[in-house]
């Protein structure tokens, strides 16, 4: 990886640890009982979220410093867009691995990023499958959704004050982000085809297969494995674990 892009990341890292104390001790000075540590924590923790959710383009903007020049590959991923019957913002930023990942509560300032390595790996069909499936993200204001549903966890889970709720409501939540990365892929296959979503998904499976452990433990991560999302297309069935 880019040491540069090493560098920035954990500048953020240590940015954002120092965002969390600093409004953890605003919230404690602004006059909530300091007895009540319990409650102080739990509007901390919402305040923390809502503001990391804000300034995450601004985060990925510090990441990411400029657009790819590179003329070739930037008429490329333009004509593939023009192929879409629904846009967003997309830019291609210079990087050997291969990522892809939107940012952006409102679809006003949502932006998707897309790096040079994964334009060049993924095929047409792959790429449209890609792009749309982030779009949909977009379209149906899935991190909007999701920040919704954390702040709605973590406020439920306050008054029980008990580890057991605190895993159910943090399991909730994946499970939610599960079923909002099926709802992409839904909206991915209506907007470039059911075929094109298989193709990309395929591709993404030969660069990253997926093994015997996170299968296992799907049950603890944000998103289903990519195996369960082809299976998924292929029978309309969306399992969560």
């Amino acid at each position: 990886m880019n040491q540069k892009v090493v560098f920035r990341s954990l500048i953020l890292v240590i940015l954002f640890l120092l965002l969390a104390k600093a409004i953890h001790w605003v919230v404690i000075v602004s006059g909530f009982n300091p007895g009540d540590v319990e409650l102080s924590t739990t509007f901390a923790i919402l305040l923390f979220m809502i503001v990391f959710y804000l300034i995450a383009p601004i985060s990925i903007g510090f990441l990411v410093k400029s657009p790819s020049e590179n003329q070739a590959l930037v008429n490329r991923l333009n004509g593939i867009l023009d192929s879409l019957t629904w846009k967003n913002r997309v830019i291609l930023f210079d990087h050997e691995e291969k990522y892809i990942f939107t940012t952006g509560l409102l679809t006003l300032y949502s932006c998707t990023y897309l790096s040079t390595g994964m334009l060049k790996y993924l095929s047409e069909d792959g790429l449209k499958g890609v792009l749309a499936h982030e779009l949909t993200h977009v379209r149906e204001h899935h991190i909007l959704l999701s920040l919704i549903t954390a702040c709605v966890v973590v406020l439920v889970v306050h008054p029980f004050e008990l580890n057991f709720m605190l895993l159910t409501g943090f399991f909730i939540f994946l499970a939610i982000r599960r079923l909002l990365e099926y709802r992409a892929d839904v909206g991915s296959a209506k907007l470039v085809g059911k075929q094109a979503l298989l193709k990309s998904l395929f591709e993404l499976s030969a660069l990253k297969p997926t093994n015997a452990q996170e299968r296992w433990f799907v049950f603890a991560q944000p998103y289903p494995t990519l195996s369960m999302r082809i299976r998924a297309l292929e029978t309309g069935m969306h399992p969560l674990f």
